[in-house]
């Protein structure tokens, strides 16, 4: 989730990735002052990746996109260890000395891909529960 104040301008860089998440995310995301900054982060790391649903996707939709890529990964890659969470920057939580995923003493984390962003805080606690729901216990 990424929240914060209205961006003063929104010109999206000039890569194919960045082009696609900029066509993809809802207006009022695209508004927030750290979208620019959030997604070229994960547009310059190979560990950092985004699978989002379409524009203006009602909820029906957004949950069948991440439970489709959800299930996609989890097949392709089977054995993994795996995590659904709720963050306000991937590149932060991926990489911060603290509590980042690469400083886990425990698991070797390889990739954080980001599969739905809103500009309000429920709708992502709804969506990290719900996956967290559908695969207890896997």
């Amino acid at each position: 989730m990424l929240q914060g104040p209205p961006a003063t301008s929104f010109v999206p860089a000039s890569s194919g990735k960045s082009r696609l998440w900029s066509q993809t995310l809802d207006d009022d995301v695209l508004q927030l002052e750290r979208t620019l900054q959030a997604f070229e982060a994960i547009d310059r790391d190979h560990r950092l990746s985004f699978s989002l649903p379409r524009k203006r996707s009602l909820p029906r939709a957004i949950m069948r996109h991440v439970f489709e890529v959800t299930d996609s990964i989890l097949e392709r890659h089977y054995p993994l260890i795996y995590k659904f969470g709720y963050c306000h920057c991937a590149h932060t939580r991926f990489y911060n000395k603290k509590f980042g995923y690469i400083s886990d003493p425990y698991d070797k984390w390889e990739h954080l891909k980001v599969l739905f962003v809103s500009a309000e805080p429920v709708a992502p606690g709804f969506v990290e529960a719900s996956l967290i729901q559908r695969h207890k216990g896997l």
